[in-house]
């Protein structure tokens, strides 16, 4: 078989239509080609099917993974393009008019055909594995999302095509190829877990996991699990120095053979050594047990502010403003540091204390942190790649949820989100469909305080917000001590206006013991490298791209 990117119909259709021996023939652009065909010439019709079909063909062959069904499904699309020829009102449109009828065409063949049909033959060929792979986990996609992903992977179409087959207004076309690209890597990911296998997650999983009343390196005694993320484990541990006791946290040791979650656990570690800052948790010491590295950190005895705002449903404008001070605090230091934190979120803020007279504001896991400059200044290679989507929807910022280069404006926009829900009780944007969310948040304006509540109508803080969640990374806060000025000017005026101090006393409720938490394998995490490497280029889809992948 032909590589998918370079395959060709087995016939041609334009004689079939009455189309010249040559395809030049009558000299004519798409719109002249239909208004000689109108006019009464039939072999007009027939270079329009000629001059496009191959094009049409290797869309259909795309989102249909079958080159049978592709060459029948084409003869239909030009069919049909010839029954409703008379109602096109712009004939320079006319290839794009041919993307919304092939649209139709696959759409209508994959709901009557069964997925096995794509999925079950699997051949020794690594190849066309890879192709059959990637067809299955098209085929897995909402039907936009599949037709997004082969314009663009494959037929390298411009943006003004993609709206035309979607039928959206085009500015909404980036943020929709996102999407696409994120949902494919997280589908390919998950099948590529699930199909690895299963004996060498068996040989991965012989290392020994930490139990109660292991030592680890003669210095901390396991007294408990607390938590479980998808790269590491936290434990409470005594140190047996002083019988103090920290939270330790080790990589998983069934991952410590894969090189790119080792050097992302390696990252944490260099990330959390490098802040000192009273409103970040502290990490006190860090080494290997055994072949698994693991860091010690301050055991924190509170809760976490996703904790306090699900008990309150909100919170008081003093209150939020004085929280988010807090953290900007600590932003601004490790940025200074060269830290940026990519995974904000109220689950990530821990309140030691709560309500109490010595409460702390801390921020936690640092486990999809970027380094973005050494002691000596100099650029920190990044683990992650342009067009790879890594942290929580919801609290992205716009050029995170495009795959974009990042930088500490993405925690400002971060720190925005979190106010607008302390304040409001609710995300400024939200969906059941994470895609849907990313899609929002790079193209829909968020809802005004006003709109969600009349009691909030404060301009003061309207204005704070509508800078801290600009798409642009430019039209925000320049840094955190910027946005940091501002939230305590606010906060200076929300407080002369309530009745109630800046920081309200909580009534306590229990405690819990908590420290970072190990945070969600990315999408597109898997133990099979090939499908790994395969899913973060899907995600970037630039230089290398579906077609690179699929046809070779």
């Amino acid at each position: 078989m032909l590589p998918l990117s370079d395959s060709e119909p087995r016939r041609e259709l334009g004689a079939a239509f009455g189309a010249p021996d040559s395809a030049e023939e009558l000299g004519l652009d798409d719109a002249g080609l239909i208004d000689e065909y109108l006019r009464g010439n039939p072999a007009a019709y027939g270079e329009l099917v000629r001059r496009h079909q191959i094009a049409i063909f290797r869309l259909l062959l795309g989102l249909l993974a079958d080159e049978d069904l592709a060459e029948e499904a084409c003869e239909s699309v030009f069919l049909a393009a010839e029954r409703r020829l008379g109602g096109l009102e712009d004939g320079n449109g006319f290839y794009r008019w041919l993307l919304a009828i092939a649209r139709e065409v696959a759409a209508k063949l994959n709901a009557r055909r069964s997925l096995d049909e794509v999925t079950a033959p699997i051949t020794a060929d690594p190849r066309e594995r890879l192709k059959r792979e990637i067809h299955a986990v098209l085929q897995q996609l909402a039907p936009d999302q599949r037709l997004v992903l082969v314009l663009v992977e494959l037929r390298g179409a411009p943006d003004e095509d993609v709206a035309a087959a979607l039928g959206c207004p085009l500015p909404e076309v980036p943020a929709l190829v996102a999407a696409a690209r994120a949902e494919f890597a997280r589908i390919l990911g998950a099948r590529a877990v699930a199909s690895t296998d299963p004996s060498a997650i068996v040989t991965a999983n012989k290392a020994p996991r930490l139990r109660e009343g292991d030592v680890v390196e003669g210095r901390y005694r396991i007294v408990r699990a607390l938590a479980e993320g998808g790269m590491g484990a936290v434990h409470v541990a005594e140190r047996l120095a002083d019988g103090v006791e920290v939270a330790i946290k080790t990589m998983l040791p069934e991952l410590v053979s894969d090189e790119t979650s080792l050097r992302r656990f390696e990252r944490e570690i260099e990330a959390v050594q490098r802040i000192d800052h009273e409103n970040f948790v502290r990490v006190l010491d860090h080494g290997r047990s055994g072949e698994c590295p693991f860091f010690v950190m301050e055991l924190l005895r509170g809760r976490t502010l996703g904790d306090l705002l699900r008990e309150r449903s909100r919170l008081a404008p003093a209150r939020a403003l004085a929280t988010m001070s807090a953290v900007l605090r600590g932003l601004a230091h490790a940025h200074a540091v060269g830290v940026v934190h990519r995974d904000l979120k109220l689950e990530n803020v821990f309140l030691v204390d709560p309500g109490g007279p010595r409460e702390q504001v801390k921020v936690l896991d640092l486990g999809l942190a970027k380094l973005v400059v050494d002691e000596e200044g100099r650029s920190h290679t990044a683990l992650t790649e342009r067009g790879i989507v890594f942290g929580t929807p919801s609290y992205m910022s716009p050029e995170q949820a495009l795959g974009e280069e990042v930088d500490h404006r993405t925690d400002l926009y971060a720190v925005a989100v979190m106010l607008f829900q302390l304040l409001t009780g609710r995300l400024p944007f939200e969906s059941a469909s994470p895609a849907a969310v990313l899609v929002m948040h790079v193209s829909s304006p968020p809802p005004t305080l006003a709109e969600v509540d009349p009691t909030l109508s404060d301009a003061g803080l309207q204005a704070l917000l509508d800078r801290g969640l600009a798409k642009q990374p430019d039209d925000r806060f320049a840094d955190a001590a910027a946005f940091l000025a501002a939230v305590e000017a606010a906060s200076r005026s929300a407080a002369a206006q309530a009745s109630e101090p800046t920081l309200l006393r909580l009534e306590p409720t229990g405690r819990a013991e908590v420290a970072p938490r190990a945070p969600e394998p990315p999408p597109a995490r898997t133990r099979r490298r090939a499908l790994a490497v395969l899913a973060a280029a899907v995600a970037v889809g630039a230089a290398i791209g579906l077609a690179a992948l699929i046809g070779g």
